[in-house]
C-alpha cells in the first residue's frame, strides 16, 4: 500500500500489470497503446530508451482494458485508468463462474452445475491469476474457452438451422477474438 495526499492506494502484486497499464492509458488518450505513432505504427518511446520501439505482440488486452474502463467510469467517473484495471479480474472472473455452472448443468443438472461453479470459484490456480488488483491477461485462457465450449454445446441442442447457423457464427467469432487474446489459441480451436 502507498499513500498519495492522504489517500491509500493497493499496489498491484506483480510486474506485468504495469506494462500492461501504461499501453492501456495510451490507448484511453490517443486510441493506440504506443507512445506516439512512428511510421504509422505504435511505437513505445520509453522501453529500451533513448531509441524505444514498436509495440508488437498481443494488444488484446490493453483494447480491452481501454473500453473496460470507458465503461466503468461512465459508473465511477472519479477512478483512474490504473484503479479501474483493479476491477477487470473480478468481473471476468464472475464471468467465468458463470459459463462453468452453465456448461456443466447443460452436461448434468443445477445441483451439477452449482458444484462445478463453486470448485472453480474456489480453485488457488484461478484465484492465484485473477485476483482484484492484478489485472493480467492470464484470464483469458480460461474464459474464450469455456464460452466456446458453452456455444459447442448450445449447437448439440439447437432445433433449427438459422439457430445453429447463429450459435456457430458466435463461436467462430470468439475463436478469433481468441487468437488476438493468447497465442495458445488452436488448442480450443482443435
Amino acid at each position: 500500500r502507498y499513500e498519495v495526499n492522504g489517500t491509500k492506494y493497493t499496489m498491484m502484486p506483480d510486474i506485468d500489470p504495469y506494462y500492461w497499464v501504461r499501453y492501456t492509458e495510451n490507448v484511453v488518450d490517443h486510441g493506440h497503446p504506443g507512445d506516439i505513432l512512428k511510421d504509422g505504427k505504435p511505437y513505445d518511446d520509453h522501453q529500451l530508451a533513448p531509441i524505444g520501439r514498436f509495440v508488437t505482440g498481443d494488444m488484446f488486452h490493453v483494447y480491452f482494458w481501454g473500453y473496460f474502463y470507458k465503461i466503468f467510469s461512465v459508473f465511477a467517473p472519479s477512478l483512474s485508468v490504473f484503479r479501474s484495471m483493479y476491477y477487470y479480474p473480478v468481473f471476468i472472473s464472475a464471468l467465468v463462474v458463470l459459463l462453468v455452472f452453465l456448461v456443466a448443468r447443460k452436461i448434468t443438472d443445477n445441483v451439477g452445475g452449482f458444484f462445478a461453479a463453486m470448485m472453480m470459484a474456489v480453485n488457488a490456480a484461478f484465484l492465484g491469476r485473477t485476483l482484484f488488483g492484478h489485472p493480467d491477461n492470464d484470464i483469458w485462457v480460461v474464459f474464450f474457452p469455456l464460452l466456446i465450449t458453452w456455444l459447442f454445446i448450445l449447437t448439440e441442442e439447437a432445433k433449427s438451422i438459422a439457430k445453429i447457423m447463429v450459435i456457430t457464427f458466435l463461436a467462430g467469432f470468439f475463436t478469433s477474438l481468441f487468437t488476438f487474446a493468447w497465442t495458445g489459441w488452436w488448442y480450443i480451436f482443435d
